[in-house]
């Protein structure tokens, strides 16, 4: 089976995408520091130790069901192994370069095993089966963290779990059923972006407007279910956090909170305007 091999500023990348492969053959791969196997219909990833100088690998959308077999690519900086169906994470203790990882689209129930990944910066682990957060905080070096599409129903333990330097958080379509989980957010310094949207907290959106809420616990929020913030709505969260009750819901009072944010924020601003519409008029 011929491959495409090219040579480039990064190294040689060898590209045996869609070729079908079901099976990795021995190959001298010395210099090689890009591998690409997207596409195929690999099972195990025999024979992966002949390309021991790679930095970057991908095997997305193959057969994959234990990922043990790259614990030897001491080099690794990039690993893309999404769509496939590992069950559990491993073969990370020994890749002390790994920055960026994506274990997207596969059947993992936890986050066990990661912890050891500390110089990760980014990791993909949306749409899985996670039902919980772990202890991440060893992780000091995690930028971007996306948990989209699991099963996460809590945010309760965010502050201890998640390391402080996260900037991007993905938690959207989870099960997080109570608005006031986005409280225990507020602990993160650098977050810049959150997406939240299509979990049981947001679905009743169109009767009042979530975001000023959200953005009155993340003061530092940019960009916010992929909509930049704007000057109005930080004009609002800064009204919540100073003069309303933006503050003053604990975990539990999901309804009470509603039922605030619909007279306070509500979706379409009505003749008579609520309180804060009224604030903001002199304002801006």
């Amino acid at each position: 089976m011929s491959d495409s091999s090219t040579c480039g500023g990064s190294g040689v990348e060898v590209d045996l995408s869609d070729k079908s492969l079901k099976r990795l053959e021995r190959r001298d791969g010395i210099g090689v520091e890009t591998l690409r196997l997207d596409n195929n219909l690999l099972q195990k990833l025999d024979n992966i130790d002949s390309y021991l100088d790679i930095w970057k690998l991908s095997v997305s959308n193959n057969q994959l069901t234990r990922m043990y077999y790259i614990s030897k690519l001491h080099r690794l900086t990039h690993v893309d192994l999404s769509r496939n169906q590992l069950l559990s994470i491993e073969g990370l203790k020994d890749l002390r370069h790994l920055q960026w990882l994506s274990l997207a689209n596969n059947k993992l129930k936890s986050l066990q095993n990661i912890q050891a990944s500390t110089s990760l910066v980014h990791l993909d682990v949306s749409d899985n089966q996670i039902a919980n957060l772990i202890d991440l905080s060893s992780l000091t070096k995690l930028k971007t963290l996306l948990i989209n599409r699991n099963s996460i129903s809590t945010l309760e333990r965010a502050s201890l779990c998640l390391p402080a330097s996260i900037s991007v958080l993905g938690i959207a379509e989870n099960k997080i059923a109570d608005l006031t989980m986005v409280s225990f957010l507020a602990k993160f310094p650098s977050l810049e972006a959150l997406s939240l949207y299509g979990n049981p907290c947001c679905l009743e959106k169109e009767l009042f407007d979530y975001r000023p809420y959200v953005i009155n616990w993340c003061l530092g929020l940019r960009v916010l279910d992929d909509y930049v913030v704007t000057q109005r709505e930080s004009l609002k969260a800064e009204w919540l956090y100073s003069q309303g009750k933006g503050r003053f819901y604990t975990s539990g009072q999901h309804q009470p909170l509603i039922d605030y944010l619909q007279q306070i924020c509500p979706k379409q601003v009505s003749t008579t305007s609520s309180f804060i519409e009224n604030d903001l008029y002199f304002i801006v």
